[in-house]
């Protein structure tokens, strides 16, 4: 396909819709994508819900537990600096609130210096070594911890610690063991869900509990998140690279605020987990709608209109080269608005070579009157120019009969002017276009005549006129400024004919402006040519030219300047 069918194709009908059924599909396009990217993240929304409601069922034995534990703790909490006076009876109470509450393994009182020496099981224990016991003495506040090795007893527990005072100064802190298999013995004799991977952490970012051993939760948590940075937020579900690599979702809910988190991990692959934005579907959608409209649009255009179309224009271009056009018989497949504009045009058509026959006929009738009009006006042009021939012959005699010098010179002077009209007949009964005369040959032959009636053998006539179509009226108004200026050109020179002489003549047409110009050589003496000089400034009128003089040294200029009008070229009748 080249430039010029890539044009046309641009600028076709097809083209043209396809343009603007885009622009009128392009906003129905974004508000579908707008609307699906809602839906998309009002569907984000709800699965991010579910991760988060997921990860509080999960969750609902830790949350439990701790929270009961908390509770019992700081019931103990209140009793505390009244039972820690004698051992003996803290630790029949201990024991005695153990077997009532079996869920839990030990319960103790920490004294602020280390030492646990009121507890459930009766014996002492020193923690003034333990970095746990340092932290929970220096934030003095209620937390969360874990006892993995069984630093408190022999088993792994999750241990509560709530503090109590003595006289509003931190006097201790009140202990409670929960054992990680009763966690897991009260997860599963309740309803859990399942195929959910979570672990609980405390404040400080200690992992307390997880659905898996250490080693195996490790490599799914965030790789670049710190567990302590979620201490004191809400409920949230993010995405973050995992430390084996893998992008997941987390899902991260508070179980006792300010002290025990859940942070649950998802592959990307399950179907509760997020779409990460706007999916490629929810793009190509409205684009595949776009195609199959333009297709459809382009297709039924095509059927309906642009082939119709064609066919009546081949019909036209045929009948327009050589008047034969076929009607059609079978125009069931086409619209009524297309059948009938080609039965228009049928009708136009028949019509139009109906009146062509009538309007050759009438030519052909007029044509002997136009041969008849054409030799009557050449025959009027051949009798003016015999006649003019006729006076001038006549004024010739009386030239030679004459003695007067003046009314010689008059009678030669009259007598040029006539053959210059006889000249301008005799050009225009050769021509066969009567509505325009080739000034050129005209002017060109007038000279000549001029040259050899005045016997001007010392001058040097040097003329470049160029072929110029006027009106039979500008030719003669032109022929007639000519002649009265090389006359009093040559009359100028005839005064010093002892010298050679030099006559310039030129016409020549640019940009629609015809320029005469006519120079001579004056001598020392020029010849009067006040008739004349009227007679040119006359024939200038009626030419509507510019005409001015200028004489510089020995050199005098005739310049005139006037518009060519436009002539239409005429049929010529043979």
């Amino acid at each position: 396909m080249n430039g010029e069918d890539r044009a046309s194709w641009r600028e076709s009908l097809i083209a043209k819709v396809v343009l603007y059924l885009s622009l009128a599909l392009l906003p129905i396009g974004f508000i579908a994508i707008f609307q699906t990217r809602e839906l998309t993240r009002e569907s984000d929304l709800r699965s991010e819900l579910a991760l988060l409601a997921l990860t509080e069922k999960a969750t609902s034995a830790e949350r439990q537990l701790v929270d009961r534990a908390f509770g019992a703790a700081q019931m103990l909490a209140a009793t505390a600096d009244v039972i820690a006076s004698n051992p003996s009876v803290c630790a029949q109470f201990f024991e005695n609130f153990l077997q009532a509450n079996p869920t839990y393994n030990f319960v103790g009182l920490l004294s602020v210096d280390g030492r646990m020496s009121c507890t459930s099981d009766g014996q002492a224990y020193d923690l003034t070594n333990s970095s746990n016991f340092r932290a929970l003495v220096e934030t003095g506040e209620a937390k969360v911890d874990t006892n993995q090795v069984g630093r408190v007893g022999d088993r792994s527990v999750i241990s509560v610690n709530q503090p109590y005072f003595r006289d509003e100064i931190l006097a201790g802190f009140v202990t409670i063991a929960i054992p990680h298999e009763q966690i897991d013995r009260l997860a599963h004799s309740e309803e859990r869900v399942r195929d959910v991977r979570y672990m609980t952490f405390n404040a400080q970012g200690e992992v307390l509990t997880s659905t898996e051993s250490l080693l195996l939760t490790a490599p799914s948590l965030p790789s670049e998140t710190d567990l302590t940075t979620f201490i004191g937020q809400d409920a949230q579900v993010f995405a973050t690279e995992s430390h084996d690599g893998q992008g997941r979702k987390f899902a991260m809910v508070p179980i006792v605020p300010e002290r025990m988190y859940a942070l649950s991990f998802w592959n990307p692959e399950s179907e509760l987990v997020p779409s990460d934005g706007t999916s490629i579907s929810a793009i190509l959608f409205p684009f595949f709608m776009w195609i199959a409209s333009v297709f459809v649009a382009s297709f039924a255009l095509n059927r309906l209109v642009v082939q119709h179309v064609q066919n009546l224009r081949v019909k036209m271009r045929r009948f327009a080269l050589n008047r034969r056009f076929t009607e059609d018989t079978d125009e069931g497949a086409m619209p009524v608005e297309f059948a009938d504009m080609q039965s228009d045009f049928e009708a136009m058509a028949r019509s139009l070579i109906r009146d062509e026959a009538e309007l050759q006929d009438a030519l052909h009738n007029n044509q002997s009157l136009l041969k008849e009009k054409d030799v009557l006006l050449k025959e009027v042009h051949h009798r003016v120019k015999n006649n003019l021939q006729m006076i001038s012959s006549i004024m010739n005699m009386q030239i030679r009969q004459t003695e007067n010098q003046e009314t010689e010179s008059a009678l030669r002077r009259l007598q040029e002017r006539v053959m210059t009209l006889a000249t301008i007949h005799r050009n225009l009964y050769q021509t066969e276009n009567f509505d325009a005369v080739n000034a050129g040959p005209i002017l060109r032959e007038l000279i000549r005549q001029m040259l050899v009636m005045t016997r001007s053998g010392h001058v040097n006539a040097r003329t470049e006129i160029a072929d110029l179509e006027l009106f039979p009226d500008q030719a003669m108004s032109l022929s007639l400024l000519v002649s009265e200026a090389v006359n009093v050109a040559l009359k100028s020179m005839k005064a010093n004919e002892e010298q050679d002489a030099s006559l310039d003549l030129s016409l020549e047409v640019e940009d629609g402006l015809v320029l005469l110009r006519i120079e001579h050589e004056v001598g020392e003496t020029m010849a009067p040519h006040e008739l004349a000089s009227q007679l040119m400034e006359a024939f200038a009128s009626q030419l509507e030219a510019d005409l001015r003089t200028e004489t510089d040294g020995a050199r005098h200029r005739l310049i005139a300047t006037f518009k060519k009008s436009n002539i239409s070229p005429q049929l010529t009748d043979h």
